[in-house]
């Protein structure tokens, strides 16, 4: 079996976050990506701690299915090596701010010219338009900017910023799915054309139904963290933290009868008829006072003995996951949610596995995140570059 991307050569200019994790994503499904990278690297590569073996584990975690060729494309033979790469690729993705890639020879205009059926990806950071287009961007900004961050931290306090790299990770995924609707339209009229999209436009879209209910009549502006439900924080018990919540739609009867019952057998049995948790608004409006019931409750009790109980209430419940239990839990284990793979410097490492399963064409892992210019000299001698053109523009310090 071969991915569903396999004979799509894809020529990735990214650097950074969201634009190699859009071409991480591609690779995975059998592309072949051709990473070019200036002589000094991907500025990825220097993003750390934590480095092992001098490698960037950030740039390790978004960089497999590739393989990386050095060329400079301030140097007039570099810059037609990277055109004559381009002539073979369907696709070329590009993460520069708007402007940069078109005065450095290798922008859509200049690719078209040489491959008029290319698919051109252009992420940026602020989008392709507008009086802000060429300002820069990065993923604290952008959770702020696209109002990401309002609904995170304790109400009445400053917002927080979401854990990961909510907003790269969504651009990149974003323009994954625009290539690959892009190359849907060719394959029916043979025609490429120029996919646009920017960490900001990803950032705000993916706040579907957050913006919709707030842009409602009734849905309330002023601060969203107000209707988030139960306290999102989690709970401490003798061991390990758990969270939890009784949905409106329980089978059996109503879930504050399930609460209540819950209360009684925690040891909570005089709060439950306090008129400030009469019921799930009562209680999201007096979550504070809350909790602290459930801290005194819970601090001799096991994370099991209360997800027990939570169990045969029919409440949502879990334990807290740190990256150790978590990649060891049989759940992750059994979907092959986690990857390892053996990189040249870095040795044995885990990383997150495909994010899908398909049955005739699956993703697969099959090159570790390359060095830097491992693959210059093998992917321009199978794009028929001759020894002594090679060696030509080695020389001339054209590429690395």
């Amino acid at each position: 079996m071969t991915g569903a991307l396999s004979g799509v050569k894809i020529l990735d200019l990214t650097q950074g976050g969201g634009g190699p994790y859009c071409t991480m994503e591609l690779g995975d499904s059998g592309a072949e990506v051709i990473k070019l990278e200036p002589p000094e690297g991907d500025w990825a590569r220097k993003l750390g701690p934590p480095f092992v073996n001098g490698e960037s584990v950030y740039f390790i975690s978004l960089n497999r299915n590739k393989k990386s060729v050095v060329i400079n494309l301030k140097h007039p033979k570099g810059l037609e090596t990277a055109l004559d790469l381009a002539k073979s690729c369907e696709v070329v993705v590009q993460n520069f701010r708007p402007g940069v890639v078109d005065r450095l020879g290798v922008g859509y205009d200049a690719v078209r010219r040489v491959n008029s059926a290319v698919i051109y990806c252009s992420m940026s950071a602020l989008d392709s338009q507008g009086p802000e287009a060429s300002d820069p961007g990065t993923e604290l900004t952008l959770q702020a900017r696209a109002g990401i961050m309002r609904g995170l931290g304790e109400t009445g306090e400053a917002p927080v910023r979401f854990g990961t790299d909510a907003v790269a990770t969504s651009a990149g995924l974003y323009a994954a799915q625009g290539i690959l609707a892009a190359l849907y339209h060719k394959a029916r009229t043979g025609e490429g054309q120029h996919v646009k999209t920017s960490l900001l436009r990803g950032a705000i879209h993916v706040q579907t139904t957050t913006i919709t209910f707030d842009c409602a009549p009734d849905g309330g502006l002023d601060d969203p963290r107000k209707r988030r439900g139960e306290p999102a924080a989690g709970f401490k018990t003798k061991d390990i933290p758990i969270n939890f919540s009784f949905p409106y739609m329980l089978v059996g009867y109503p879930a504050d009868e399930r609460w209540k019952e819950f209360c009684r057998r925690v040891g909570l049995g005089h709060i439950v008829d306090d008129p400030r948790f009469a019921n799930n608004y009562d209680r999201m409006a007096h979550a504070k006072e809350l909790r602290r019931y459930y801290e005194e409750a819970f601090e001799d009790k096991t994370s099991a003995e209360l997800l027990e109980i939570l169990e045969e209430l029919g409440a949502l419940n879990t334990q807290f996951n740190d990256f150790p239990t978590l990649f060891s839990h049989p759940q992750i284990l059994a979907n092959d949610m986690v990857a390892e793979f053996d990189h040249t410097k870095a040795g044995r490492m885990k990383a997150v596995g495909i994010p899908w399963k398909m049955s005739e064409s699956p993703g697969e892992i099959r090159l570790p995140p390359p060095l830097l210019g491992q693959h210059t000299q093998e992917v321009l001698q199978t794009e028929g570059f001759t020894k002594e053109r090679i060696a030509d523009l080695r020389n001339t310090g054209a590429i690395a």
